[in-house]
């Protein structure tokens, strides 16, 4: 009978016989016979339906040791269906003992008898809400941080190194002065963080392949059997997880991958360092005030050549300037009223200074009269100058040696005191010439006049101060629009005639002129020591150096001391090392971290998924006990017989699947994975029998029809 009706494979592995109404099949089932045949009594029905018996067949034999291929072997002694529970005194337990469970032909406990569900700790609620309160307080630690750099310049100083650092000058250097702190301990957090965040997506990956196979329907051997994510490449085992149609482990994973490779290496550069001004207000003593009255009877006049020296050595030789003087204006001299550290002090105060508008008269502008030896008689020449400068009439003359041993450079100056008010009241002239040995020819002959002024100049004042030192000027910003201009009538008289008047007799000097005309010289040639006397290069160092020069004497004899002390105020700045948040990077940690905490909450109810885990997957001995009795182990026996088994199993389940699909399921009546045949696309082919030549699928499909608990 059964090799009339058999014709192709059912949906669960069984022979379908022909029949013109496949809903009126019935099939007797005996106690001592196995299903061979069923049939669907609709197309709805599901496929793990208990199948329903027409016939019977007996036992099939071992071909190998003449046993019957069951899952165990059959008792010596037949028990009738209902044996009597063993005597109490053989087990030690009386017989109405529930430590007693009933087993099934399987091996397995009843169906009456169940397991408690084993979920791993890392993806129990405790633990997910722990990852959820680090992920959440990340996100607002790393927000409130960058918040505060941004408003408060940073959110903390970076004060001196500890006191065991100073001791040693080269670690010190490679952990405090590097900023090792500050770029590796955010790396190491998230390091540990992502590595907490891994541990419960490779929980949830270990575990999906079991919850596939509680799905009601079961699913394919790629998602079920097959499936280990562990063996995935890191890098893109995301991708197998959308292809297993796991969209949340997916996208767990993915964010695996991004905290590994994007946000671990971006948190070394979440910190990183700026200097900032820390500024306080600070009450002042002004000690000095300027007095251009201080010209005594002759000869108690204030010395001009040190203020002179002193100006040409900082031009010259880059000397450092005399206090309260930036070398172009001269201060009143203060102190702060509190102590104070080192740092910076702005203020607003008043400052004095002198210019000098030189310009290059050309020679067409004025008259000149050259007087040769065989005019005087004296072997020198003689020059006549009269010109007009700006409204102001200036006339000189001059001498210049004919002699091998007269230097070959001439500065001549002088001064005009002579000029209008409106013309400016003064000049100071300068005369440049070149000559060579007894010739009467002169080169580089050039007239400058200059037009001196004397300003007022309130603006702000920048000084640097010290624990232990008086404050040295850093910078000063003149306000335009307040300077004024003064003469002090007093003062501008001697001053511009004063700085003529020191000279010195050098022999070796190649220069014919008083100590202001050598300083301009030499000033002149350490800007230009190709043309020196050219009248550019000359206006420059005569302006430079009246006005440092009238700076200086300012500074030193013109600022007295003030019988009381003026009270001002100044700006404390402290030049402070603070730690501030690279907002970008912040912002792109505080996306994936957002992502990662939406992903978490929805793992909340990811776990609540059913698995067919009754305890731990670990070791041999789990796994064993996992397949026992399951088609798995079914399939794989059937694997060994073949000729072709070279002990590989995956790929010829690979390809028996892809000729007849087959889905994977937990049966929770006997507690087995067994398969079945998915539903087909079209209601034609879904109840059209099939046949398989395949004996290895042949026999796994009856083995696992539902109910059956014979071995075929």
């Amino acid at each position: 009978m059964a090799s009339n009706n058999l014709d192709r494979l059912g949906p669960n592995g069984f022979a379908r016989p022909r029949a013109q109404s496949l809903s009126s099949l019935r099939i007797l089932q005996s106690s001592d016979s196995i299903p061979l045949i069923t049939q669907w009594d609709t197309p709805d029905q599901s496929r793990h339906e208990e199948p329903q018996t027409i016939s019977t067949l007996p036992p099939a034999k071992d071909q190998r040791a003449g046993y019957q291929t069951a899952r165990h072997p059959p008792p010596a002694n037949p028990s009738p269906a209902n044996p009597s529970p063993p005597p109490a005194e053989s087990t030690g337990m009386a017989p109405n003992s529930s430590s007693t469970a009933p087993q099934t032909a399987t091996g397995r406990s009843s169906p009456t008898q169940t397991w408690e569900e084993w979920k791993s700790w890392k993806i129990g609620w405790p633990w997910l809400s722990f990852l959820l309160v680090v992920t959440v307080s990340l996100v607002l630690v790393i927000a409130a941080l960058d918040v505060v750099s941004r408003r408060n310049s940073g959110f903390v100083r970076l004060s001196d190194p500890p006191a065991f650092f100073t001791h040693n000058p080269a670690l010190e250097r490679a952990i405090w002065s590097q900023g090792i702190l500050y770029t590796a301990l955010p790396a190491f957090f998230m390091t540990v963080y992502r590595t907490m965040w891994e541990s419960s997506v490779t929980a949830f990956a270990d575990r999906q392949p079991y919850v596939d196979l509680k799905r009601h329907g079961g699913r394919p051997l790629r998602s079920t059997i097959m499936l280990d994510y562990k063996a995935e490449p890191y890098l893109y085992g995301w991708v197998q997880a959308l292809r297993n149609s796991h969209l949340l482990l997916a996208a767990c994973m993915l964010c695996s991958v991004v905290l590994t490779l994007l946000v671990v290496p971006l948190a070394s550069f979440l910190f990183t360092t700026a200097s900032f001004a820390s500024n306080t207000t600070l009450p002042l003593s002004f000690e000095t005030s300027f007095n251009s009255n201080i010209l005594g009877e002759y000869p108690l006049f204030p010395e001009l050549r040190l203020p002179l020296d002193s100006a040409a050595a900082m031009h010259i030789q880059d000397a450092s300037r005399p206090p309260w003087t930036d070398g172009e204006y001269a201060f009143p001299k203060f102190i702060p009223v509190a102590d104070v550290g080192d740092g910076n002090i702005t203020l607003e105060t008043t400052a004095y200074s002198a210019r000098s508008d030189c310009v290059y008269i050309q020679e067409s502008q004025y008259r000149k009269t050259v007087l040769k030896p065989g005019d005087t008689g004296i072997p020198a020449l003689m020059i006549q100058i009269d010109a007009d400068d700006r409204g102001c009439q200036i006339s000189h003359a001059i001498d210049i040696r004919l002699t091998r041993e007269a230097p070959n450079n001439i500065l001549r100056i002088w001064a005009t005191m002579s000029c209008s008010a409106d013309a400016g009241w003064s000049r100071f002239s300068i005369l440049t010439a070149h000559h060579t040995g007894t010739s009467t020819e002169v080169t580089n002959f050039s007239l400058i006049s200059c037009k001196p002024s004397y300003w007022i100049a309130p603006g702000t004042l920048v000084a640097t101060a010290g624990s232990i030192s008086a404050p040295s000027l850093k910078d000063f910003a003149p306000h335009p629009s307040n300077t004024s201009q003064f003469r002090p009538d007093a003062l501008w008289r001697f001053f511009e005639m004063g700085i003529q008047d020191p000279g010195c007799f050098d022999p070796l000097s190649n220069v014919a002129s008083n100590e202001f005309g050598r300083y301009m010289y030499k000033i002149a040639y350490k800007k230009n020591p190709v043309s020196p006397l050219l009248p550019g290069a000359i206006i420059d160092a005569a302006q430079t150096l009246f006005t440092t020069t009238f700076a200086v004497f300012a500074s030193t004899a013109l600022f007295k001391p003030t019988s009381s002390p003026l009270d001002g105020t100044g700006v404390y700045s402290v030049e402070e090392t603070r730690l501030i948040v690279v907002s970008p990077i912040a912002y792109i940690i505080l996306g994936v971290l957002s992502v990662v905490a939406i992903l978490n909450i929805s793992l909340f109810f990811y776990t609540r998924q059913k698995s067919m885990l009754s305890e731990e997957p670990v070791g041999l001995l789990s796994i064993a006990w996992i397949l026992h009795d399951s088609v798995v182990n079914t399939m794989v026996a059937d694997l060994a017989k073949g000729s072709n088994f070279n002990g590989k199993t995956k790929e010829p389940a690979m390809r028996n699947d892809q000729k007849i699909p087959q889905h994977y399921y937990f049966d929770k009546n006997d507690g087995t994975i067994r398969s079945s045949t998915p539903p087909q696309p079209s209601s034609v082919s879904r109840f059209r029998p099939r046949t398989s030549n395949n004996p290895l699928l042949l026999r796994s499909y009856r083995r696992s029809a539902p109910g059956n608990s014979s071995n075929v």
